[in-house]
């Protein structure tokens, strides 16, 4: 069955590669493993069906709400305030970084669950860039903050890790460099998919973009694994924008709470209902997925109805109704078929790492750690579940599971429900293969960077040891 399992992820993706057919891929894919599962598998596909509806669910009502939260802003022209920054002096790659690198950030200490990259995505696109520029700089430049993001939930889901201790230490210092080559990467990005926005290439506010975003974040990993995300988008863009950028701040408070106001009203509303509904649930059974009370989306179809209501008080709720329903028709069958193509195949992945893991080297197992949370993420779409999945591989290290914790992270940016997802938010839907073709060498450069700080580190304490 592992065997079918990688011979069904490898026509996937050929079919996205190569033929540029997700849709045809998947059906070949679902087709195959679902024969090898009912071959090689006593249990009923009852349950991997179920459990994919009830995922499919909470996806959906995600999407549905965070592009209904985005029409009705659309409509009532909310993102001008870029227009106004740019007017003001904001040069594009300060822009980038407040939105993608920062702000995002913040949103994904917060809130997680995707919901960063779908709300900057939009703001991306105000700011010039194509639909391709606004997938691809917003899933790559807000990823490392999923490493203690949604308040820390994929560490102490994952691990059961509540307190900073070495384990949580070790992933700040595995991603260090990597944190530092974001603003880079994300310079090279935006000038690969957007070459029409001109942007000026400066040492200075690349390097400050970076260290702006690494000290509140390193600072945050000895107070609580709560924190880094959080100050890092919040007190780092503050530094930033004060000591880096030209003229924002002469801006009053009244124009920045207009700006971020359907924001922060979203989080608000969120805070509150993670408080009450966070340990509650709609479905909860030993065998399917559990269904939690605390669902994000229900929250964006609250928000953008609030802001539906112009000073007028004339409703523009169906209007916005119509255009999200009339954009997700095309994603929502092949996000299905990709979940349940997840969950058939995933037990299988596992095994196979498993198998290869066992009896090797400490050294071998930490690389393949690392490797087996990408393909957690790409199948789940998700950290947690990535690090839920694979935790019990083996006995776990500090080293592993920084390792694995780190591949999970990375693993977001190729996600095909991710991408998905908040490709379904842009005016114009971009083909997988294109998206994919920028995430890949960035997967492969974050890849060799925390391979690079695993062995110096490694070497550094064997040659303190001596």
């Amino acid at each position: 069955m592992e065997l079918i399992a990688l011979l069904s992820i490898a026509i996937l993706l050929a079919a996205i590669l190569f033929f540029k057919n997700i849709f045809g891929g998947l059906i070949l894919a679902c087709t195959l493993c679902t024969l090898g599962y009912m071959l090689h598998n006593e249990n009923s596909l009852f349950i991997p069906i179920a459990n994919s509806f009830l995922i499919f669910f909470e996806l959906v009502l995600l999407l549905s709400g965070a592009l209904f939260f985005y029409n009705v802003l659309q409509q009532r022209d909310h993102f001008s305030f870029i227009d106004h920054l740019k007017e003001r002096g904001m040069d594009h790659y300060s822009l980038l970084m407040m939105l993608s690198f920062f702000l995002i950030s913040f949103f994904e200490g917060i809130a997680g669950f995707g919901i960063p990259a779908m709300l900057i995505a939009p703001k991306l696109m105000r700011c010039g860039y194509s639909s391709v520029s606004a997938v691809v700089l917003s899933l790559c430049g807000g990823f490392v903050a999923v490493l203690f993001g949604a308040l820390g939930t994929p560490i102490k889901m994952g691990f059961d890790i509540t307190q900073p201790c070495i384990a949580v230490y070790k992933i700040l210092w595995l991603n260090m460099i990597g944190i530092l080559s974001i603003p880079l990467l994300l310079y090279f990005l935006s000038k690969y998919t957007s070459p029409h926005v001109k942007m000026h290439f400066k040492w200075r506010s690349v390097l400050a973009a970076g260290f702006c975003f690494l000290v509140p974040f390193s600072v945050g990993v000895f107070l609580s694994p709560e924190w880094p995300s959080v100050l890092a988008g919040s007190l780092g863009l503050w530094l930033y924008i004060r000591f880096f950028t030209k003229s924002p701040l002469r801006f009053s408070v009244r124009f920045w709470w207009r700006a971020f106001r359907p924001y922060i009203v979203f989080l608000l509303f969120l805070i509150l209902y993670r408080y009450f509904c966070s340990d509650m649930f709609l479905l909860e059974h030993n065998e399917f997925k559990k269904i939690s009370a605390f669902q994000p989306g229900f929250l964006f179809w609250i928000t953008g109805s609030f802001f539906s209501i112009d000073k007028a008080h004339k409703y523009d709720w169906y209007m916005a109704f119509s255009a999200t329903f009339k954009k997700l028709a095309k994603p929502l069958l092949t996000l299905l078929l990709l979940i349940y193509f997840s969950q058939v195949v995933r037990e299988e992945v596992k095994y196979l790492f498993s198998s290869i893991i066992m009896e090797k080297s400490m050294y071998f197992a930490d690389m393949m750690s690392f490797l087996s949370g990408i393909a957690g993420a790409f199948l789940t779409g998700s950290a947690t579940m990535s690090n839920i999945l694979f935790t019990s591989l083996k006995e776990m290290t500090f080293w592993s599971m920084a390792m694995l914790h780190s591949g999970s992270v990375l693993g977001n940016i190729v996600s095909l429900q991710n991408i998905i997802m908040v490709n379904s938010v842009t005016e114009h839907a971009t083909p997988l293969h294109r998206i994919l073709r920028f995430h890949t060498p960035v997967l492969m450069i974050y890849s060799l960077l925390i391979f690079f700080s695993y062995v110096y580190m490694n070497l550094f304490y064997h040659l303190l040891n001596k």
